[in-house]
């Protein structure tokens, strides 16, 4: 198919109504849809390449016309560039072919091939990589955890004379969407194997320039590995959950969403009411955890940590044998199964504390190199400042190590191994090891290698339960279950990241029924736990608390309730026998044993279900009083501040059989009256849209075809 000569842009369509605007030197102008419309900013070629490893100075090398544009069909494009130009205007040769297609209402691009000259190793791949104008009302959605919305996002920098103010994100999934009054514009990348990626978004010029970055290995010689796979943009009408149904039908037929409802079943953590994080000494876990599996006679779980020889966040992973002795702990643990409740334990999955005694010899052998040389670690534990190294994936001496761990928590007689971090940062971090068997550089080394651990671990104690930090999507086929803390939103965020940042259950539109994510960051009396390995001089005085629960009298409520509004299994975090048996905190007790109840009794929506528009839910504004906190944080520190949220919070799920139900939840201390309105023509079976719910009450709702 020619190109007429006499155009001045080239389109291509689809049968999906898509169209892809293109100028004749191969710059990408604009993307249709019949729902939305995108012209894009001048120069916007797609893709550019990065050659700074600081963001501040990225370097950037960007495509210049293209020497060839051909349309072999109404929606294939193949472009070739023979230079490259840096942000000076020097110019530099090269071969580059890429290929851009419409394919179910996407734009899909593919580099075919790519030859630099000798020497120019590119530190990422920018792909996509799209200049909007930046208009007013912006949002970026971004896949950081379970998912952020973040409001005009740089917007101070809009005006600036250079795209140079820059902020970088987590990609838990690869995709991202740009929304403004209506419209969305989502990209994503099709990658199967977990390249090093993450968002970018540079803003200045009245534009904001918005790309996925895939970080290339950097050969000693040769020419750098580029990735192989495509990437996508499409326009769309809508918000954040829109983006999500563009890049759910892909995301569950892949490998690590092979397990559905049908597949995880099997296991304690299909069958749990609540979850408990608990800490330190068997008289300060069993008794709370056997107290609220009989109070719901429910099948609960603990994921108990301080349980191993030394002070939390150090000595990793040196961990054997437990605190108060093998025989003590076993029969602890055993108690609990006795009572309804299972157990998994703490473990950090990527990590070896630098003082640790075979950290030099053994340790140092596994760990991350940074690109200046120096080892990638950092400091948690900031009452005894002990540095814990970061472990790649690739090392084999660290599948060792996960084993022999994995292997002392079996003979413990314990259910499920906890492996903290791997599922949060696990092979994004380039590695300039010369001893892993790696290119040194970007890639999907790191992720493959971390992937290997889950299967290692698996096959040599089939019997444990495995759970991570966090829920990157490359990891959940080999995992049973992912612990989140955002669903404690203010706690983690604090006053700065409330402002313009709003937390969405994104990763539970894509992968809710293919994942299952418990946990909250929620403490009943707002007072986290102190090791007592720890050192006592370093322990903040008592009398720098305060009655945090006075204060704050309806955030641990409200944390309860979005953990389950947000499809994840409830939990609370050091619940001790001294607040269940105290007055003060009777009526939140109550309400999360009736959440667990509540959650229970539908988990064929709550766990197993697909997600529906969340549609709308008009109800009263509450403010709530927050503070944010860590086991780090000196009390001293905390200011409470107060934010408005929804006095109801809901969410719509589909169960396997079809049904359809809304979930509402009031955790304020009064009640409320809410008025329903759906998009997607279900409406409540009763034909009742105005519902009043009695103070820290639940409902389930079902929806039928209105």
């Amino acid at each position: 198919m020619s190109i007429d000569a006499t155009a001045t842009e080239i389109v291509l369509r689809d049968d999906a109504g898509m169209t892809a605007h293109f100028a004749m030197d191969g710059g990408l102008i604009a993307v249709k849809s019949d729902g939305s419309a995108w012209d894009l900013a001048p120069g916007c070629f797609g893709w550019s390449l990065r050659m700074g490893f600081d963001d501040r100075e990225p370097q950037m090398l960007r495509p210049s016309a293209a020497t060839c544009v051909s349309q072999p069909d109404t929606n294939h494009l193949h472009v070739e560039f023979d230079r490259l130009v840096h942000e000076d205007g020097r110019e530099v040769e090269v071969t580059v072919e890429l290929t851009w297609e419409l394919v179910d209402g996407l734009l899909q691009g593919h580099i075919e091939h790519v030859e630099l000259p000798e020497g120019l190793l590119p530190a990422a791949l920018a792909f996509p990589d799209i200049l909007l104008p930046y208009s007013g009302n912006a949002q970026w959605v971004v896949p950081r955890d379970i998912g952020v919305l973040i409001d005009n996002p740089l917007s101070d920098a809009v005006d600036a004379p250079e795209i140079s103010a820059f902020r970088r994100e987590r990609a838990h999934m690869q995709m991202t969407a740009w929304l403004s009054d209506g419209a969305g514009l989502h990209l994503d990348s099709r990658d199967l194997d977990g390249w090093m990626k993450s968002l970018l978004l540079r803003v200045g010029r009245q534009t904001a320039e918005l790309s996925i970055e895939h970080l290339l290995p950097q050969p000693v010689t040769g020419q750098p590995e580029f990735p192989s796979y495509s990437v996508s943009v499409a326009p769309f009408a809508g918000g954040w959950y829109e983006a999500a149904q563009i890049y759910r039908p892909w995301a569950i037929k892949q490998e690590w969403a092979s397990r559905g409802p049908d597949q995880r079943r099997d296991t304690y953590v299909a069958e749990l009411a609540c979850w408990l994080w608990l800490r330190g000494r068997i008289s300060n876990v069993c008794p709370a955890a056997r107290e609220v599996a009989r109070r719901l006679n429910l099948p609960v779980a603990v994921d108990w940590y301080w349980w191993h020889k030394h002070p939390y966040d150090t000595s990793y992973p040196d961990y054997f044998p437990p605190r108060e002795g093998a025989e003590a702990f076993s029969a602890a643990v055993a108690d609990l199964q006795a009572n309804n409740v299972s157990v998994q334990v703490y473990t950090n999955g990527m990590s070896w504390d630098l003082e640790e005694p075979r950290w030099e010899a053994e340790g140092s052998k596994c760990t991350t190199v940074l690109s200046d040389g120096e080892y990638w670690g950092h400091v948690y534990n900031t009452w005894m400042n002990r540095k814990l190294m970061h472990t790649c994936g690739a090392a084999e001496g660290w599948h060792k190590q996960a084993l022999i761990t994995a292997e002392g928590v079996a003979s413990l007689g314990l259910d499920g191994l906890y492996m903290d971090q791997i599922a949060i940062v696990g092979g994004t971090t380039p590695c300039y090891s010369t001893e892993h068997g790696h290119i040194p550089g970007g890639g999907a080394y790191g992720v493959q290698g971390f992937r290997e651990v889950f299967r290692k671990v698996r096959a040599a104690e089939p019997g444990l339960v495995l759970s991570s930090e966090s829920v990157a999507e490359v990891y959940q086929d080999l995992l049973d279950c992912c612990i989140t803390l955002q669903t404690s939103w203010e706690a983690s965020v604090g006053v700065a990241g409330c402002k313009g940042t709003t937390l969405i259950p994104l990763f539970q539109a894509v992968y809710h029924g293919h994942a299952i994510v418990f946990g909250n960051y929620s403490h009943i009396d707002g007072i986290t736990p102190w090791d007592y390995l720890w050192p006592e001089d370093a322990r903040p005085a008592p009398s720098e608390e305060q009655d945090w629960h006075a204060l704050c009298p309806d955030q641990f409520c409200l944390d309860m309730a979005r953990t389950v509004a947000c499809g994840c299994q409830p939990l609370a975090t050091n619940l001790t026998m001294d607040h269940l048996n105290d007055p003060v905190f009777a009526d939140d007790v109550a309400f999360f044993l009736d959440l667990s109840r509540f959650y229970h009794a539908h988990r064929e929506w709550l766990l197993w279900g697909e997600m529906l528009h969340p549609g709308a839910v008009d109800c009263a504004q509450a403010d709530v009083t927050c503070i944010q906190r860590s086991i780090f944080t000196r009390p001293s520190t905390i200011k409470p501040f107060t934010v408005q949220r929804a006095a109801v919070l809901h969410s719509a799920w589909r169960a396997p059989d079809g049904e359809a139900g809304l979930f509402l939840f009031n955790y304020t201390r009064d009640e409320q009256t809410v008025t329903i309105s759906r998009p997607d023509g279900l409406a409540p079976e009763d034909g009742e849209s105005t519902l009043t719910l009695p103070a820290r009450s639940m409902r389930f709702v079902r929806l039928v075809e209105g």
